[in-house]
């Protein structure tokens, strides 16, 4: 489970997302909104 008073950041994807892309699309995506590979960030798509 997800602990939310750790998250610093949350960062929502406006459009649409393919979710059948899978784990590494998402991650590119997340990579282009955000360039740090920071521990506390939570992306929603």
């Amino acid at each position: 489970m997800i602990d939310l008073e750790d998250i610093d950041h949350i960062y929502l994807y406006p459009g649409s997302t393919d979710l059948r892309k899978g784990r590494q699309a998402l991650s590119s995506l997340a990579a282009k909104i955000y360039n740090d590979n920071g521990l506390h960030e939570l992306f929603l798509f």
